[in-house]
This record gives structure tokens, sequence and C-alpha cells, in this order.
């Protein structure tokens, strides 16, 4: 049975460091280098040189600090396919005292080993990768010697060295980032294994027909709600109208002279609005959009909004670009009865989110019902409404820059037995709306539609 490596390096991310995910080291890529990941002999693997700028990597410790070379016994392990295109003393690992050599300089491209400071300088042995093949590459090193293996095969030992563990990559002159760009190590590494023992000749052997264990790359992380595209959000509430609606007491069916695609509601049922319902921002009105996503206008430059009838609720989902205002306008049918609001609080994943009531109720028609839920950690949005029951207004002012608006509007039979709606079922139809749209943010993406 194989040891367990002290490092290991499946180079399964697509970019910037490539994680050791046994000692916990990270192998840093240069800004400047693009994307490194390509299709490899098992899944992902690394491509070094000039196809994606990654030269010389450095490997660092979680504090930052480089890893010291580590002293025999010792193995380096990995899959590599060697590419044309370096001149000489291109390396695989290297420090500032020692390199492990794919191409030694001055032998063409023959395997080797270096070591700098009136050491052994540089070595090789008489064999060279295959270009543009997978081959398994391992070194065992004793205090003996450094021995090399192709897939398996011994092929050939050096004067030992320690294994050099602050760089992957790298040249021959000081093996720094401004060195000749031809001597960069032109390979495409994967599965690289570090032990802090000498593996035997039959272990080396097992390790070449050791077949990594392949895992599915994770989902991405669902993303927070607030960044659901407005398509996703419209398709969260028409996949969940009941979800959404069932906490509304005795809800009113808004289905009377309803102009689903004008810019009010003049009636709404049985007197609910006399032409109210208008939306707007401080650069104008609103169009209903009966389902569909709109952009710009009175939203602002780079906005969008979508307004919905869900039957028992209306719905719009604003966003704002350079506009600070946002409400509702017109005249209620209401005759008689109370108006007053409230500010409810919730924090989801950290954010805080406020929304802010204005309820009509004692009245002899449907009561009219307003809930605006934005994000505003600062606490800085304020609302402001009428104390008159005829009219419709309601108006969201200190929105900050780029600021999504919901807005949730419905009637109730519930005044007619004498009772307001509750403060209770507002907090719990928000709760519901942060619900679904959670799920839906945890759904795989889809791609975007054109408006």
């Amino acid at each position: 049975m194989l040891p367990e490596p002290i490092h290991y390096w499946n180079f399964n991310e697509e970019s910037g460091a490539a994680i050791d995910s046994i000692g916990g080291l990270r192998a840093r890529v240069e800004s400047s280098a693009g994307p490194w990941s390509v299709a490899g002999k098992w899944q992902n693997a690394m491509r070094m040189g000039k196809a994606t700028g990654a030269k010389k990597v450095e490997i660092k410790r979680p504090d930052g600090a480089s890893p010291p070379d580590l002293a025999p016994p010792w193995t380096v392990a990995v899959w590599i396919k060697r590419h044309e295109g370096a001149t000489g003393g291109a390396t695989l690992l290297c420090s500032d005292g020692f390199a492990i050599k794919i191409e030694q300089y001055g032998t063409g491209s023959k395997l080797g080993v270096t070591q700098r400071g009136g050491g052994i300088g540089d070595r090789s042995i008489e064999e060279a990768l295959p270009s543009d093949a997978w081959s398994h590459l391992a070194l065992v090193a004793t205090d003996a010697g450094t021995t090399f293996y192709i897939d398996g095969v011994d092929k050939g030992t050096l004067p030992s060295i320690k294994a050099p563990m602050a760089y992957l990559g790298g040249t021959r002159n000081s093996w720094n980032l401004t060195a000749d760009p031809d001597e960069m190590l032109e390979a495409t590494i994967e599965e690289l294994r570090i032990y802090n023992k000498a593996l035997r000749p039959e272990e080396v052997r097992e390790l070449v027909g050791l077949e990594p264990e392949i895992k599915p790359p994770p989902p991405p992380p669902p993303l927070p709600f607030e960044k659901l595209p407005l398509q996703s959000v419209l398709d969260a509430m028409l996949g969940n109208v009941p979800e959404l609606t069932k906490n509304v007491p005795f809800p009113w069916s808004i289905t009377y002279d309803v102009n689903t695609e004008g810019t009010a509601l003049s009636d709404g049922g049985t007197d609910m609005f006399d032409i109210g319902n208008i939306l707007a921002t401080e650069s104008g009105t609103l169009t209903y959009s009966n389902g569909i996503i709109k952009r710009y206008g009175p939203v602002g430059p780079k906005g969008a909004y979508f307004t919905l009838l869900l039957r028992q609720m209306f719905v719009a989902v604003v966003d704002l670009d350079d506009r600070q205002s946002f409400g509702t306008r017109g005249q209620l049918g209401a005759d008689g009865g109370s108006v007053d609001g409230t500010v409810l609080t919730a924090t989801v994943d950290g954010a805080k989110y406020r929304g802010f009531v204005k309820r009509v109720y004692g009245t002899s028609d449907p009561s009219v019902n307003h809930l605006f839920i934005v994000r505003d950690d600062a606490g800085a949005v304020k609302h402001a409404f009428p104390n008159d029951v005829a009219r419709d207004e309601h108006t969201l002012t200190g929105l900050s820059q780029g600021c999504r608006v919901y807005y949730l509007m419905f009637g109730s039979r519930y005044n007619r037995i004498g009772q307001e709606v509750a403060y209770d079922s507002f907090q719990k139809i928000m709760e519901a709306l942060f619900s679904l749209l959670k799920a839906q943010a945890a759904q795989p993406a889809q791609p975007a539609q054109s408006p």
C-alpha cells in the first residue's frame, strides 16, 4: 500500500492559486498570467509556459513564507507532458539552491538536477521525456543519490540533492522572472505528489498505475438572492404564487377593470381604486409590463423592472440606476377607515433588509396594503405617506445606487370584520419572498433571456 504524500496538487482549479490539498501549500501563479487550466490526463492540468504566461509559480505556506527545501529521503512524482519550445534550462521545481530540470542546460532536453553555489552544478541523465505525450516522472532521493523513473522504469541516478520547494517552473539564469522566456518550462503537469520518504521501485510502479479519485467539480456557491437576474426573480414568483400569497388574510382578487399594460389600476374590483397604484421615480411614471422585463426609462439608464398581477397581489421588482426615490400614487376608492404603517426588519445572509408598510383598513371597500422591501444596511431609506385614507401615496427616499426594490400590493376583506391586516402578516409575506428567492438562487444558472 502506498504511503501518504505530504503535499499533493491535482491542479483542478481553473486559474489563480493551485492548492496543495494535503500540506496546505499554495502555488501562486503570477498575476500577469491568464487562466492556466487545460484538459489533463485525468481531469484538469496546469499548462506552463508562453501559452498561458505561467512561467514561475511561487509556492507559499499559509503564513506567506516559502517552504524549506526537503532533505533526503524524498520522492517527487508527477504526470507531465513536455512541449517543444524551450531552449534548455527549464525546471520543474527550483529554489535558490537546487533545481529539478526537465531540460538540463546544455544537453538539449535531457533530464537532470542542479545545485548552485559550489555544489554538484548541472548534472543530467541520458534520457529525455517524450514530446507532447504524457509520461509519469518520479525522482527518488536518498543520501546515496537521486534516481529518475520514467513510467516506472529506472533511467539512471545522479548525486543527491535537496528537493527544491520554492517554485514550480523557472529558468536557469537565477531561475527568475526576468530570465530568457525561451528557457521557461513548456509543459502540462498534473497529479504532483511529494513524499518525505524514498519510495521503493515497486511503489513507484504502483504509483504509475494509480488512478486518482475522479471527483466532479463542486457546484458553484449559490448567488446571494439579491444578485439574481430579474428574469430569475420573475421565474421564482411565477412558479411560487401560492407561497408568495398564502399569508394574505382574506385576500381580495384584483380582477375588475384591470389594465395590466397601462400605468394605473382604475378600479381593481369593488372600488379598490379611483385610479391608483401609479408607480413612479423622480424621473417619471412606469408602464406596467405584465411579466415582461423593461429597461431604462424612469428607472435609470441601466435600470430595469417588471410588474406582475398575481390575481391576489400586484408585484413590481425594480432595479434602479441613478435614482433615489420610488413610490406609488393615485386615489383609493376607500370610504372612511384609517391609515397607518410601520417598518419591518430582517437579516438574510448577513444583509439587512427593511420592509416599509402602509395599510388602509376599516373601510366599506377592500383595504389596500403596500409592502416595499429594500436592502438597507445603513438604515438610510425613509418612507412617507399622508394620513389620508383616500390618497394612494407611499414614497421611499434615500435609495442607494443600484438599489433593488420589491413592491407588493394586495387587498383584503379583513377590514369588513373590523380588523386591519396584522403587521405579523406583512412580516410573513416578506419572509416568504426571501425563502422563494433563496431557493431560486440555489438552482443551476440558466441562460439569460433577451429583454
